[in-house]
């Protein structure tokens, strides 16, 4: 009797400790501003990529064999960043293939050097916060998306219950005081579950003061080109936005839908600018580039295509070129002239980031992006003021 008494005691005291045993830590980052806040500096600079998650088979089949280039995207961060230091990070999402901690403790070990956070850095060089932008990958497996607020704690507005909001906004002022509001949001909609809803009534309230205009970041994509159709949470969350902010107030829809990069003006320099910034290192999607002269809906800014044209034309110039059937098919040349073109993400895979520029009276953007010889170049700049609207530089 008294054994049995015992052996239940052990085992009481076991599972009490099981139980109280402490949640399993990752490596937090540093938020680059808490939700409803403002950040006031006489200009901003920003870095802006998306999937830099790892290559996996079952997702990207045939593309896995290029590997990942994330490391070389945030090597080039960091080079242009000793030159001209950068304010933050915003990372579009799909860091990670699934949640889980290995998953999240890899991507602290990949932008220890860049983004601060509890992770060691490997150097002693400066490291900025992170604004980070919820993708489709990040809480697969875990729809609560627990780990992802507990490495980047405080991100998002209080929604009660313990639960977890992935969406945000706060306000960047520039000058003499130019106040441009910051909109980021989480365009899985069939992942929230009940907090979609949720996420469209805050949305409702934020965006009827917009200052200087809109800057609108999500992980999908509301205007692509892709075999697919453009996102529905993606496509909600604009037109929601169309519906209730000023008008011709959104000033960016920057995005990373697409494992490539696009770029698009729908409605010319005075509308929005759209950019797909998603190739920042998972393996690189098929970009379908149109018939050259013909207008195909919807169309690629014709400065990006020149920028395009210029990455393919890197790879032409190697000692050992792709195939003339690449080159031509995706140029529209040769055999391929008069047909649309494709641009191969096995072939010409063009992964690269974006730089984002605040400053009084103007926004700018600069688009890097790696070339045949696998060095990083600029591959085109535009810039948005209140005269121009958008033009390319």
């Amino acid at each position: 009797m008294v054994a049995w008494w015992a052996t239940m005691l052990i085992i009481f005291f076991m599972m009490s400790s099981l139980m109280a045993a402490p949640k399993a830590e990752l490596p937090s980052h540093r938020l680059a501003i808490d939700d409803g806040g403002s950040l006031v500096l006489p200009e901003i600079t920003i870095a802006v990529v998306g999937n830099t998650r790892p290559a996996a088979g079952m997702l990207d089949k045939k593309r896995a064999i290029q590997g990942s280039a994330a490391a070389d995207v945030i090597g080039d961060m960091m080079v242009v960043g000793m030159g001209s230091p950068m304010t933050m990070l915003v990372h579009l999402g799909d860091m990670v293939t699934t949640s889980s901690k290995s998953n999240w403790n890899r991507f602290s070990k990949q932008f220890a050097s860049l983004i601060d956070g509890h992770t060691a850095p490997p150097s002693a060089l400066q490291r900025i916060p992170v604004v980070p932008v919820v993708g489709d990958r990040d809480c697969v497996r875990q729809p609560s998306c627990e780990d992802f607020a507990d490495v980047f704690p405080g991100f998002g507005p209080s929604i009660g219950f313990g639960r977890v909001a992935t969406w945000q906004h706060f306000d960047l002022v520039v000058g003499d005081g130019e106040r441009w509001r910051v909109i980021v949001l989480d365009s899985n909609k069939s992942g929230l579950g009940s907090r979609w809803q949720e996420q469209l009534t805050w949305l409702k309230t934020v965006v009827t003061q917009p200052g200087k205009g809109l800057l609108v970041f999500m992980h999908q994509s509301p205007l692509i080109r892709d075999n697919a159709a453009p996102d529905e949470g993606a496509s909600e969350l604009l037109a929601l936005i169309q519906g209730v902010a000023p008008l011709l107030s959104i000033r960016a829809v920057i995005s990373a839908g697409a494992a490539n990069t696009q770029l698009f003006l729908p409605e010319g320099a005075f509308g929005t600018l759209h950019l797909v910034a998603g190739g920042g290192g998972s393996p690189a999607a098929d970009l379908d580039r149109g018939i050259p002269g013909r207008a195909s809906e919807p169309a690629l800014d014709s400065s990006f295509e020149r920028g395009l044209d210029r990455i393919i034309s890197s790879y032409s110039a190697l000692s050992d070129p792709p195939s003339q059937k690449q080159l031509d098919l995706a140029m529209g040349t040769g055999e391929f002239q008069g047909f649309a073109r494709k641009m191969s993400g096995l072939v010409f895979p063009g992964h690269g980031w974006w730089q984002m520029g605040l400053r009084a009276g103007e926004i700018s953007l600069e688009w890097r992006a790696r070339q045949g010889d696998g060095l990083f170049a600029d591959q085109g700049r535009w810039a948005w003021t209140q005269s121009t609207g958008w033009q390319s530089k």
